[in-house]
């Protein structure tokens, strides 16, 4: 049987890379064929907004997911799984809302970004059911830098495979990656 590629991975042909750390270095290694040269370097920052963070409480958790696209969006995407979905989104948000409040710990979520129009309607409903069910979560805005919420909590769990985990990794707090699905 012919071999599928299950990405664009092996059309990259740069002489450079610069990745985070060996795993990312592995990974391009796998797919890029002329002998490229990778440079590991720390995290790179993100834009920040500059806007107020809400007060850290001392216990808290850092939750950062990945918005997925309207369905219609994901259908015009030529993917063989479909893993970014509402019901993961949905599984994500119930099951950290849970622990913050079984364990009485404040969860500070961040989403990756502003939502767009296309995404308005189809996440307001998860959002807000979120917030309404869970007293112990907060959403900030997406503009504030994932750097500065991470500095002031003492986990953080991010959705796979976000830079997020990385970021908390490299500042020295307890980190993990949480796929609800199981995959």
């Amino acid at each position: 049987a012919e071999k599928r590629e299950l990405s664009h991975w092996n059309m990259m042909s740069w002489d450079n890379y610069v990745v985070w750390g060996e795993g990312q270095k592995r990974f391009v290694k796998s797919f890029v064929k002329n002998n490229p040269i990778i440079h590991i370097v720390s995290d790179i920052p993100y834009f920040d907004s500059n806007d107020e963070l809400i007060e850290v409480p001392r216990r808290s958790i850092a939750a950062f997911d990945i918005q997925p696209k309207r369905h219609y969006l994901r259908s015009i995407t030529p993917q063989l799984y479909e893993y970014i979905n509402e019901d993961l989104l949905k599984r994500f948000l119930n099951d950290l809302g849970e622990i913050s409040n079984i364990y009485d710990v404040m969860l500070i979520r961040k989403r990756k970004k502003r939502l767009g129009s296309g995404q308005e309607k189809h996440l307001k409903k998860i959002e807000e059911g979120f917030s309404k069910k869970y007293k112990n979560t907060v959403s900030i805005d997406p503009g504030i830098s994932a750097h500065r919420l991470i500095e002031k909590v003492d986990l953080v769990i991010s959705m796979p495979f976000t830079s997020t985990a990385i970021i908390a990794y490299n500042m020295g707090k307890k980190c993990c990656y949480y796929d609800p699905s199981g995959l």
